[in-house]
């Protein structure tokens, strides 16, 4: 299958475009953690916890 993409052709247009992935990454992430069989407080923390940024450093290790 080949995918033809076209990506916009100015500054603002292409900010829009990273809005809507991030947005939609966003959307993916939560609802990936919101069909975890974990309980609603289990599921809550993980949330919290990777909305404070990146669960591996710089270095390699898992925080």
């Amino acid at each position: 299958m080949n995918v033809r993409v076209h990506y916009p052709s100015t500054k603002e247009g292409l900010d829009g475009l990273k809005e809507r992935m991030v947005d939609a990454h966003a959307n993916a992430i939560i609802n990936y953690i919101d069909n975890l069989p974990y309980s609603y407080e289990q599921r809550a923390r993980i949330l919290k916890r990777a909305s404070e940024g990146p669960l591996i450093n710089p270095s390699g290790d898992i925080e």
